[in-house]
């Protein structure tokens, strides 16, 4: 019987007010004002829709499927908007209640009736995704969509997309999967499948996945790609290797193949065969300047240097506006002692971002090199930016010294660095005390005692120095700035440092014959080939009469006596070397060391004691180039390579220098 007009005006306002209160998420007022909608209308479409859709919601599907076989039955013969909607409801609850058959007969009522339903669904879900908030809305739509066209493309491809958005990794999966089922065999869908099944943690299932994405395309650029990935993940690196030297014979004219193999090489240490990969795919792809920059890279590390400028020049090329590549190629021109260019490089760097660290580093170390203090000093305190910094962070409970006046003031200076960079500093503690200072000093425990000796220090602090007293610190290798020190101001007075008397460290006592203290090999942190001379080379050095050699070596290299089988020519020392104050004392006993560039030459120097420093063509900054001497240490004499790798022609000047020495 149709509403009287005054009832069927009250209907419309309940009606509003329940939408408004839909929208501000009131469920209760909503389930009340349609109630009273009922109750003046029992077969309104919408208010038996939203309350069957409220009871279903909160549980009570039995109470949801009265309301919404009432909904169904109006809006199909009064209110047909909302019939697909209401069916696909009713359905969903009689699933619910077990009642799977009538459930069907709903969904396909829908797609009988309202074939385009599932393409609105979609729609709906493309336009709820948009919107982070409503990821959640849009896959129950897609839901509802699915429910009536369970095969559905769109929706089933949109309901997996929707889900990765949500990181439900496995449920995608499953989706794409669905998808798969639905389409002939594509490989991309099974890659798909693989990166959820990845993403979810799951890799074995994401590994047949790809196996399956390449049975079907046996030379699937993405699918190789994930599988080698995980094949990598699991140690498998000649599987890695196969499937992407298979993969680039079927696609040759693939740079990104190459240069993906080049990078695996690399990674497995194969790097002769990287960088042929590397120049195959560079030469079908020029402009991609960070693989230039892997193949210099590699270059330098088999120290082809004159080639590695080269990558970077191309590098350079690609991308003349990219920082990085100015500061690569300044580090190559500098390791190949073309020190002008790799200035310029270095410039060129940080004008290009100012805040390039390395690049004012790199700037650091040419300049130092060429001694060009105390400009050098202002990049040296780039080193706290650093990307690989080995330097600690500062404290910042008390401020840094900043230069002022240090009258009646207690500085505490900080180890940054190494042993040898700290024994090379401490000379500038005097000029600190000049300056009116107390100097407080924090180090490694192995430099305490020796340091504790060390002229102008009051205290020693080892580890964490929370119990030291002091109005400001500094880090050590700062003081050369703030002291404005240059070429001819060095400190280098010897020795600034002394050796103590200890007992128990007396060397025989010998007449007419030569001591000798070698040290042979560097830091295992440092490069082996710059800071490490093979023991065999030294053996035409062990052949020289009245000469007596003493190990001052530490750590496994200690150990090559024995394996080289010269245990008889050298006498180890390091059973006795417990600190650097006993290494020291031993030291002093000798009439010259021989060593590499090590802490054991910042020792010997701060001794005093006659020393022969064996170098690399590409040395540390603080020997600089073309000297034979060291402004740092006036008792040191200075052997250098001609050319990287080669000790050929320093040992057999040494060897000769010795022979006029004995």
């Amino acid at each position: 019987m149709p509403l009287e007009e005054a009832d069927q005006a009250r209907v419309v306002e309940l009606a509003k007010r329940a939408s408004s209160a839909f929208a501000e998420s009131d469920l209760g007022q909503v389930q009340q004002l349609y109630g009273e909608v009922i109750k003046l209308d029992p077969i309104h479409a919408a208010a038996n829709y939203w309350l069957g859709y409220l009871e279903c919601r909160e549980g009570r599907p039995d109470t949801g499927v009265l309301y919404l076989r009432t909904a169904t039955e109006s809006a199909l013969s009064h209110a047909e908007w909302l019939a697909p909607d209401s069916l696909v409801e009713l359905g969903m609850a009689l699933n619910t209640l077990g009642q799977e058959a009538e459930a069907g007969e709903q969904f396909a009522t829908v797609l009988q009736r309202f074939p385009n339903y599932a393409d609105g669904q979609l729609l709906l879900a493309e336009d709820l995704g948009e919107d982070e908030h409503l990821v959640e809305s849009a896959i129950e739509a897609c839901h509802r969509g699915l429910l009536v066209n369970g095969q559905h493309a769109g929706l089933l491809k949109k309901t997996a997309v929707l889900l990765e958005k949500e990181a439900r990794w496995d449920e995608a999966a499953d989706f794409w999967g669905h998808l798969a089922a639905t389409t002939s065999p594509q490989a991309n869908l099974h890659v798909k499948i693989g990166l959820a099944w990845q993403q979810h943690g799951e890799t074995t299932a994401a590994r047949k996945e790809f196996e399956k994405a390449l049975d079907i395309e046996s030379d699937h650029e993405a699918a190789t790609f994930a599988l080698v990935q995980l094949l990598d993940e699991h140690g498998e690196p000649e599987a890695v290797i196969l499937r992407l030297e298979r993969l680039a014979k079927a696609k040759p004219d693939s740079a990104r193949v190459a240069l993906a193999l080049a990078n695996y090489l690399r990674k497995y240490e194969r790097l002769d065969e990287a960088i042929d990969w590397w120049k195959t795919g560079l030469a079908k792809e020029p402009k991609w300047d960070d693989s230039w920059r892997d193949l210099g890279l590699g270059l330098e590390h088999l120290n082809r240097i004159d080639e590695a400028v080269e990558a970077y020049r191309q590098a350079v090329e690609a991308a003349p506006d990219n920082s990085e590549n100015h500061r690569y190629l300044g580090s190559a021109l500098q390791d190949a002692g073309q020190l002008d260019e790799a200035l310029g490089e270095f410039d060129r760097s940080t004008e290009l971002n100012a805040e390039n660290a390395d690049a004012h580093w790199g700037r650091f170390w040419v300049r130092a090199l060429r001694g060009e203090f105390p400009q050098a000093w202002d990049d040296y305190e780039w080193r706290w930016k650093l990307a690989n910094r080995n330097t600690p962070q500062l404290d910042d409970s008390t401020p840094l010294w900043d230069g002022g006046d240090l009258s009646g003031q207690t500085i505490f200076l900080r180890a940054e660095q190494g042993y040898g960079d700290t024994i090379q500093a401490i000379r500038y503690v005097p000029q600190l005390v000049e300056l009116g200072a107390t100097v407080k000093v924090g180090c490694p425990p192995a430099l305490a005692r020796l340091l504790s000796a060390a002229p102008g220090v009051s205290e020693v602090a080892t580890g964490h120095a929370g119990t030291v007293t002091y109005h400001c610190h500094l880090a050590m290798f700062s003081l050369p700035q703030l002291l404005g020190t240059t070429l001819d101001s060095i400190p280098g007075k010897v020795p600034y440092l002394k050796a103590q008397s200890q007992a128990g460290l007396e060397l025989p006592q010998t007449k007419g014959v030569l001591r000798v203290g070698l040290a042979w090999h560097g830091s295992g942190s440092q490069n082996p080939d710059r800071r490490g001379v093979p023991l065999e080379l030294l053996k035409p050095l062990l052949e020289h009469e009245k000469t007596l050699f003493f190990s001052l070596q530490l750590g496994d290299a200690a150990h090559d006596p024995g394996r080289a089988g010269l245990d008889e020519k050298i006498a180890d020392l390091s059973p006795l070397m417990d600190d650097f104050a006993s290494t020291a004392t031993l030291m002093e006993q000798l009439d010259l060391i021989i060593t590499i560039d090590t802490a054991v030459a910042h020792l010997a120097g701060a001794l005093g004691k006659p020393t022969w420093l064996l170098l690399s063509a590409t040395p540390d900054w603080r020997w600089m180039l073309d000297r034979s001497d060291s402004p740092w240490y006036p008792s040191m004499r200075l052997f250098r390579q001609a050319k990287p790798g080669d000790w050929s022609m320093p040992l057999a000047k040494l060897c000769e220098e010795l022979s006029r020495t004995v």
